[in-house]
This record gives structure tokens, sequence and C-alpha cells, in this order.
């Protein structure tokens, strides 16, 4: 079975990627339940932090995109599926960008800008700062639900291919991952999402593997059953 080399630089993307993104969601500044001011306070104060968790996120993002498009050409383009996967998860970075820029960047710069107000003002800021984090809530849900959408997409071609299994178990784990994401009304906890990015960085790691070698060329992916 032929390697092609230009596959190599994107399966260490995809890898890389998708490790790293667990690891930086460990390191995501978390507010303790208080007042508005007191909230905002422990906001601004993580500012730095926050900027670069969320700027690391869309960094890693970029790589997991470059990733999956010499995937998707490696699956084919010609199909349905792969186009439609690849479109979701372009799809799911612009929704991934909208959140960590307003989770990572606007938040923060909000809570600075508030952190000697009256508290007549910290009380408005305060709707302000709800509607915001419910912005990044749905924008986070649906990034996720457009990348477990490509990661079933994506499954489908290897199911007619040498790589059955791993097409089993992308389709396994995205059903998986909608149930989850969907169930989780109305708030998507850290915890979840940590867990949920395991469930989708295995895929990933599986992907990966594919294109560092172990996996299957386009040649293989046209041998149909029988």
């Amino acid at each position: 079975m032929s390697i092609d080399l230009a596959d190599r630089p994107a399966g260490l993307m995809i890898g890389a990627a998708s490790v790293l993104m667990t690891v930086a969601l460990v390191f995501h500044p978390m507010a303790e339940p208080g007042s508005p001011a007191q909230v905002l306070s422990q906001i601004a104060a993580a500012r730095l932090v926050d900027g670069i968790v969320h700027g690391t996120i869309i960094g890693l993002y970029i790589l997991l995109l470059a990733g999956f498009a010499r995937f998707a050409a490696r699956l084919g383009l010609d199909r349905p599926e792969t186009v439609l996967g690849f479109a979701c998860l372009a799809l799911a970075c612009v929704a991934v960008l909208g959140a960590t820029l307003l989770d990572g960047f606007v938040t923060p710069d909000l809570a600075v800008r508030l952190a000697d107000a009256d508290p007549g003002r910290i009380e408005a800021a305060a709707t302000v700062m709800l509607l915001v984090s419910t912005a990044i809530q749905d924008l986070t849900k649906l990034a996720l639900v457009l990348q477990a959408a490509a990661t079933i997409a994506w499954s489908l071609p290897l199911l007619t291919a040498d790589r059955r299994g791993t097409g089993v178990v992308g389709i396994g784990a995205g059903v998986l991952l909608l149930a989850i994401i969907l169930g989780a009304n109305p708030r998507l906890m850290p915890h979840l999402l940590i867990g949920v990015l395991a469930i989708q960085g295995a895929w990933n790691l599986c992907v990966a593997a594919l294109l560092l070698g172990w996996g299957t060329t386009r040649e293989a992916l046209d041998k149909q059953p029988g």
C-alpha cells in the first residue's frame, strides 16, 4: 500500500492539535461564584491567561483544519460525504473563532474596563455579560455538533475501505458526541467539555494514525467489498 509523504505532516498536525487542545482547556481560568463585582474582578485578573489559552485554541483549530483538509483530499473530494465533512469542520472553526474571541478577549476586556465602575454600572454590565456567556455556550455547542457531523460524514467512506473498524469507531463517536452535546442543557460545563473533546480527540488520533502511514490510500477506499 503506497504512502504519500505529504500525509505525514497532516497527521502530525491533527495529532498534536488534538492532544494540546485538551491540555489547553485544563488551564482555562474559571471564576468562582460571587457578586457581579467579584466575578468581574476575577475575570480581569485572569485576562492574560485567558488570552493565552484562547489564542492557543484558535491556533490549534487552524492546525486541525489544515490537517483535515489533507485527510479530505485523500478520501476524495469527488465524494459528497467528504465535501460535507469538510464544510462542517470549516463552519465549526468559524463558530470556535466566535466563541474564543468572546470568551478569551471580549469578556476579559469588558471586565478590565468595568473594574473601577460604580455599582450601578456593574449591575447593568452583569446583564451584558450574561448575554455574552450565552452566546459563548451556543457557539461552542454549534462548533461541537458540526465537528461530530464531520466525523460521521468522513467515517462513511471508510466503511467501504480496508479501515472499516475506524469508520465504525468514527460513526459511534459522532453519534455519542451528538447525544452528549444536545443533552447538555442549558450549559456545557468545563468537565463535560473536556470529556467531549477527549472523545473527539480519540477519533482525531485515529485519523492522524491513518495519515502517518498506518492508514488507507484512495486506492484502498475504492476497493468495494466482494
